[in-house]
C-alpha cells in the first residue's frame, strides 16, 4: 500500500515536468561601460533547453544583449503551444558618484506566420510584463518598491481572419523612467543606483487542422536591455545646480 502512494505521489511531483519541460541557467554577471549586471539568469517551465542564451555586452556600452535565443512557439494541425521564460539580472552602478540609473530601455524583437485556410482560432500572440524592484539610492539601501510595467508592442495578436501571413515583424518597447518615479513617490533628491530586474515574457500559438501558426524571437539581438546613464552634460548641469542652491543658502 506505501508503496503505490508513493509511486502516486512522486507520479503527480514529476509529471508538470514531464509534460512541460524545465530550465535553468545563472549566465554570472557582466561588466558593462558604465553599469553592472549581477546574477543574471533564466527560468522557464514550459520548455527543457534555454530560451533567452547567454548574454553579452554590446562594446563600449550599457547594453546587455541576448544572440543565441531559442524563443518561439510552434502550433500545428490543430496543436497549441506556450513557450514562457523568465528573465532576471540586478542592475548596479559602478562605483562612481557621479553614475546613477536614469532610465531603464526594454527592447525585443521578432517576427510571426500564419499558415492555412482558417479563422480566429489560428493564432499567435506575445507579451512581456516587467517588473523593476528599487533597491538602493545614493548607493544607500532602502526599503524596496516594485515599478510593475508591460512592454507596448507595434501589434501583439494576429490571426488567419485576414488571411495568411509571412514573416510579419513585430517590436516591442518600453522606457522606465526611475528618477521621475522616485519624484512620484516622495524622493525630492536622490537618484536609483541599484535596481532588480524581472521579466516573464509569453508566447502563444494556436492553430487548426492543416494550418501553422509560429511566432518567435529574433536569435540574434532579439532583446535588448540598456540602463540611461544621463550624458556628462546633463551631470555637470546637475552639479552646478546643486552649487548655485548653496551658494544661495550660504549668502542667506
Amino acid at each position: 500500500m506505501k508503496s503505490w502512494a508513493c509511486l502516486i505521489f512522486i507520479s503527480i511531483m514529476v509529471a508538470p515536468s514531464m509534460l512541460y519541460g524545465y530550465y535553468f541557467n545563472n549566465y554570472g554577471d557582466k561588466v558593462a561601460n558604465t553599469m553592472e549586471f549581477w546574477q543574471t539568469k533564466e527560468t522557464t517551465y514550459t520548455d527543457s533547453t534555454a530560451l533567452y542564451g547567454t548574454p553579452s555586452i554590446a562594446p563600449g556600452t550599457d547594453t546587455l544583449e541576448f544572440h543565441s535565443m531559442n524563443f518561439y512557439a510552434f502550433a500545428t494541425n490543430g496543436s497549441s503551444d506556450l513557450t514562457d521564460g523568465k528573465l532576471e539580472t540586478v542592475i548596479h552602478a559602478k562605483n562612481n558618484p557621479s553614475l546613477y540609473i536614469d532610465k531603464i530601455k526594454f527592447e525585443e524583437f521578432g517576427d510571426t506566420s500564419l499558415s492555412g485556410t482558417g479563422n480566429a482560432s489560428t493564432y499567435t500572440s506575445i507579451g512581456n510584463a516587467l517588473f523593476v524592484k528599487v533597491r538602493e539610492i545614493n548607493r544607500v539601501a532602502i526599503s524596496p518598491f516594485t515599478i510593475p510595467v508591460n512592454m507596448s508592442f507595434n501589434q501583439s495578436y494576429w490571426d488567419l481572419t485576414t488571411g495568411p501571413k509571412s514573416a510579419v515583424e513585430w517590436s516591442g518597447i518600453v522606457e522606465v523612467n526611475l528618477t521621475q518615479e522616485l519624484r512620484t513617490r516622495g524622493y525630492s533628491t536622490g537618484f536609483v543606483t541599484l535596481a532588480d530586474i524581472t521579466m516573464d515574457n509569453t508566447l502563444n500559438a494556436g492553430s487548426q487542422t492543416s494550418t501553422n501558426a509560429l511566432i518567435i524571437k529574433k536569435e540574434n539581438n532579439g532583446l535588448r536591455v540598456t540602463p540611461i546613464v544621463p550624458e556628462p552634460a546633463t551631470l555637470l548641469l546637475l552639479g552646478l545646480g546643486g552649487l548655485l542652491l548653496r551658494r544661495k543658502r550660504s549668502k542667506a
